[in-house]
């Protein structure tokens, strides 16, 4: 599909380009548990979580290897995964290697799961997204019909494609649910970018904002994947044009539901006062209320998990050599309605961590070498080699303070035993 066709096509249901507002801001159950120390008006708890109560709800592993595997059929494995949560303890991660050549997802709580869906044979699957009442939905390429497809064990059929619009797109990323049945998605045609939104019962997708080559009117030559939230509005890091390298001026803006653009942050290269070096490349994370959280290198040094929402002072939830943290690493945040924010960073020891923060309190759910409960007994949050990471993907947040995560498994007693990879769900607990 050509750049020009791709644009006609666009055109045809572009309802808003980007906003060029010069302004700047520089400012369980069965399974295995235990107990590791560590908005919307009903959104769980308000007091911030002193501990996590960790529940190992799957665990892949070869065949061969000792143990087995646990809730997924052996030789069934994650990659990279961003296991997602919602505010029912439910968690919802694709399983994109396995020996049938299919991509499949894998649904379930500290009660039990199972695989529940599985792909045409050598389909692109994306991450996934899953609503409160377990209605996932994710991308499907490479496969006759390409698509956005829900998994819903409500609905009948349970499974189907819901749009493959928009037309000439290669794909849809990671598309993104909230709990209006709204899906937000960051369309590729090749050598362009648009964000659309998808509301509930339709199957044609609305642009939210697309890059100057597909809407001459927009500034922006590259946009980032976005983060989406329950108000149907869309946030993303964004790169001013002409062209894309990395001096151009990046801005994390949120496109709202009403049309209104909210300019959060700039860099260094739009504002020389921004405290912005640069932005991370991954995802921004969007609560219902319009905070942004993100993770930028520093001017004055360092790296930092920030909060901003274009009105209020940023709000820094953790920084390299502050308190606890060693090294934040390249995984994208994840916010809820509190504004509690999950994120991936070392310690001061270099032992690799997952961490909850509000800018006040700053808590780890999990870190390599943990003793943690799973279906062999308790086991060791830990890798064969200290050059691999513990963790695999960005871990998730919901608006109870329960996070999502998938680790390496050893036991406790030698680290060279692989039990596999486990995927947690960590309770949140006053």
């Amino acid at each position: 599909m050509s750049r020009s066709i791709a644009a006609c096509l666009l055109l045809l249901a572009l309802g808003c380009g980007g906003d060029d507002d010069g302004s700047s801001r520089a400012d369980a159950a069965d399974g295995p548990t235990a107990d590791a120390a560590g908005g919307a008006p009903d959104a769980g708890p308000a007091v911030f979580p002193g501990s996590w109560e960790l529940s190992l709800l799957a665990r892949c592993n070869f065949e061969v290897n000792q143990g087995g595997a646990y809730r997924i059929p052996p030789d069934h494995f994650l990659d990279g995964p961003n296991p997602q949560v919602n505010d029912a303890g439910q968690v919802a991660v694709a399983v994109p290697i396995a020996p049938d050549s299919k991509r499949h997802l894998w649904l379930g709580d500290a009660s039990g799961g199972e695989l529940v869906y599985h792909s045409p044979v050598d389909a692109f699957m994306s991450g996934v997204s899953i609503d409160d009442s377990g209605r996932a939905v994710f991308d499907l390429t490479m496969t006759d019909t390409e698509g956005l497809y829900y998994y819903d064990a409500a609905a009948d059929p349970v499974s189907d494609v819901i749009t493959t619009e928009p037309f000439g797109a290669f794909g849809r990323g990671d598309p993104l649910l909230n709990q209006a049945g709204q899906i937000g998605f960051r369309a590729n045609f090749g050598d362009a970018r648009a964000h659309y939104v998808l509301e509930a019962d339709s199957s044609s997708p609305v642009v939210r904002v697309a890059e100057t080559s597909l809407d001459g009117d927009s500034p922006y030559s590259f946009l980032f994947a976005p983060g989406f939230n329950g108000a149907g509005d869309v946030a993303s890091l964004a790169r001013r044009g002409p062209g894309i390298d990395n001096d151009r001026p990046d801005e994390i803006v949120v496109w709202k539901a009403s049309g209104d653009a909210v300019l959060v942050a700039r860099d260094a290269d739009a504002d020389p006062e921004s405290p912005y070096a640069r932005f991370d490349a991954s995802h921004v994370s969007l609560s219902d209320s319009g905070q942004v959280a993100f993770i930028a290198d520093l001017t004055a040094g360092g790296r930092a998990v920030v909060v901003a929402d274009g009105a209020a002072e940023d709000v820094v939830i953790a920084r390299e050599g502050e308190g606890d943290i060693g090294d934040i690493e390249f995984f994208s945040t994840d916010i809820n309605a509190h504004g509690w924010v999950v994120f991936r960073a070392t310690d001061t020891d270099g032992k690799r961590a997952v961490w909850v923060g509000d800018g006040t309190s700053l808590e780890r759910v999990a870190t390599a070498g943990d003793h943690v409960p799973t279906d062999l007994g308790t086991g060791m949050i830990a890798q064969e080699s200290p050059d691999n990471p513990v963790f695999d993907g960005g871990p998730s947040i919901n608006d109870r303070g329960d996070v999502a995560f998938a680790c390496g498994l050893t036991p406790t007693d030698d680290d060279q035993v692989e039990w596999g990879t486990g995927v947690y769900l960590a309770a949140a607990r006053p």
